[in-house]
């Protein structure tokens, strides 16, 4: 296949340096050793690396993909080689500890080097993506000697990692985990019986070791999360001179037939089949195993919040690549000739573009700004500031990876339908695409979760503060927005879209507040999605100040027409998406709660 793997950096630098101004982070003592230019090369550089060692690897990570025999998992072809280099690279881990063999890089270059990756090969990257999330975990919550065993291994992919929730008949509800450890007189190690499944990467041949971060019971009397803890439990016990040992009872039974992401073993494991599975509990204090795991979890929200990015992003630049060359019907403009045009000639064509394009140009803005806010709570000076950037994180985190996720989709979707017929034929690569990225809406916590954790208990934490610094944001664009002719339809329709918002908020509240908790989740989903095309429509609108400046300043050439094109589609995105805000909110107004009420025999 010709090559596929195409990224609009003109975008990404845009969005680094111009809108979200990285190079100022170059002030704050954390990263005070990066200035643009070193930016500016780690986002060359991870293009060409994918381009070259990564990309390549994706067409037969889908057809020939992870195969399972006699317990033992082989990776697709390529796999490990592209794992070596790109832990020579320092790509496992560019945001963590330089202490740890982490490359120390801010949040935000880790949501690109994400994006480009899930773009390159989604397989791959997430084979390798929890390898940092398990090492971070016992970075900030293990012992000294945790850290001084695991966390360097980890962060260089020496070895991998995984995160291992979830079990037969116990999906998403974590409270009916059955998996246990069980106290062994006279050892700092405990017993772990338990099956788990849909575990990403729980076997492979990338590396000699695997650490599983296990969440199981612990003795006592306490039931549901609250009995749980976090265990390392590696696939061979680790020496106390850093070496392997014994084989520690970890079995995978098998992996899933999927979809998608043919490349990522999705592994049924088995803990202490042979009663002989050593677990160690995850720093000193127990019972700690949700709050813990909440840490990885998040993180791991964001990173498939950039598998949607990545994916729709790849697929727009292949989409528009193919109308521009695909030659068929005629000019609707000129009746009378009959002449083939490029189908990017036709408006239907140009409608299904522009909607890809303001999705993809939304959504990364809505993950990148999301992604600094991690950023400036870790530099700032202000403890205040700190904890208000880290409620806004808290806030936004459900939206990046609910919204994306499942606009990813959507755009995928828009991009096989931009192809026509082709688009649904294996030999473009569109289709697989929507298959790989569909995972995404489904784990790490379903779409619905991340709904549900954004309207009970975000939003109302601490009196609303973080959503109604968001809102105030909003509404400092649209004034700002007003002032400026180019601008000035496109903050109108992200205010209305506020108040739309604000509207169906206030009768949430109603809800809520005398004791109806059944209508606000069953419109839960509906409602993420009305606050993800509300803050996309706002980043849009900041971009087209920006893109406003830059042409009175007096762009030329390529680079007028890029900025042109951010007036265009924040236009298009706040006449023909941020409407059906507006729709949203009058159908959450309305209170239909027919969906309840409907006999479960009826449906």
């Amino acid at each position: 296949m010709a090559n596929t793997f195409f990224v609009n950096q003109r975008d990404l630098e845009f969005l680094l340096f111009e809108q979200l101004k990285l190079q100022d982070l170059s002030a704050t003592e954390r990263y005070g050793d990066f200035e643009r230019d070193d930016y500016q090369m780690m986002l060359d550089e991870v293009i060409r690396f994918c381009g070259e060692a990564i990309a390549p690897l994706n067409t037969d990570s889908d057809r020939i993909g992870a195969t399972f025999a006699d317990g033992q998992v082989t990776t697709s072809p390529g796999f490990k080689e592209a794992w070596q280099a790109s832990a020579e690279n320092g790509w496992v881990a560019p945001v963590q500890s330089p202490e740890f063999g982490g490359m120390g890089l801010p949040v935000v270059m880790g949501a690109l080097v994400q994006e480009v990756f899930m773009a390159a090969c989604t397989s791959f990257q997430l084979n390798m993506g929890l390898c940092a999330g398990a090492g971070h975990l016992v970075e900030a919550f293990g012992t000294d000697e945790q850290k001084a065993m695991y966390v360097e291994k980890l962060y260089t992919g020496e070895w991998a990692g995984t995160m291992v929730l979830t079990e037969p008949g116990a999906g998403s509800d974590l409270a009916q985990t059955r998996t246990v450890a069980k106290e062994v007189e006279g050892e700092d190690w405990f017993k772990i019986e338990g099956t788990k499944l849909f575990i990403t990467a729980g076997e492979h041949d990338l590396t000699p070791n695997i650490i599983h971060a296990v969440l199981a019971k612990l003795p006592g009397d306490k039931v549901g999360t609250r009995a749980l803890g976090l265990f390392i439990v590696p696939k061979f016990r680790v020496e106390d001179d850093g070496s392997l040992g014994e084989f520690n009872d970890v079995i995978c039974a098998g992996i899933e037939h999927k979809m998608g992401i043919h490349g990522s073993p999705t592994c049924v494991m088995q803990f202490g089949e042979n009663d002989d599975c050593r677990g160690w509990l995850l720093g000193t204090v127990p019972y700690q195993g949700m709050k813990q795991m909440f840490q990885m979890m998040n993180e791991a929200r964001i990173m498939t919040g950039m598998q949607g990015v990545g994916l729709a992003a790849v697929a727009y630049e292949n989409a528009v690549r193919f109308a521009k060359d695909r030659l068929q019907g005629s000019d609707i403009t000129k009746p009378t000739d009959k002449t083939a045009v490029p189908i990017i000639k036709h408006p239907d064509v140009r409608r299904m573009l522009m909607l890809q394009k303001a999705h993809v140009e939304g959504m990364r803005a809505l993950a990148y700004s999301t992604a600094l806010l991690d950023d400036n709570a870790k530099t700032s000076a202000d403890p205040e500031q700190a904890t208000a950037m880290h409620e806004r994180l808290a806030l936004m985190t459900p939206i990046v990876k609910a919204f994306c996720t499942d606009k990813g989709f959507e755009m995928c979707s828009e991009a096989i339908q931009t192809f026509g017929g082709y688009g649904y034929c294996g030999e473009y690569p569109v289709e697989q695409y929507a298959r790989d990225v569909r995972i995404a809406s489904i784990y790490e916590g379903t779409n619905f979760i991340q709904a549900a954790d954004l309207l009970a208990r975000k939003m109302p934490r601490n009196g609303g503060a973080a959503f109604q610094a968001v809102m105030a944001d909003v509404t400092a664009f649209v004034e700002k927005g007003l002032e400026v002719d180019e601008v000035k339809v496109t903050a109108n329709l992200v205010g209305k879209a506020r108040d739309a918002l604000l509207g169906a908020v206030g009768a949430l509240m109603g809800n809520f507040g005398s004791g109806d908790f059944a209508f606000p989740m069953s419109i839960a989903t509906r409602f993420l999605h009305m606050m993800g095309e509300l803050v996309c429509g706002w980043q849009l609108g900041e971009q087209a100040l920006i893109a406003k400046a830059a042409l009175d300043a007096g762009a030329t050439g390529d680079e007028k027409l890029f900025y042109e094109g951010k007036l265009y589609t924040a236009r298009f995105f706040a006449q023909n998406v941020l409407p059906g805000v507006r729709m949203k909110s009058a159908i959450i107004r309305a209170g239909d709660t027919s969906c309840m009420e409907m006999p479960e025999e009826a449906f």
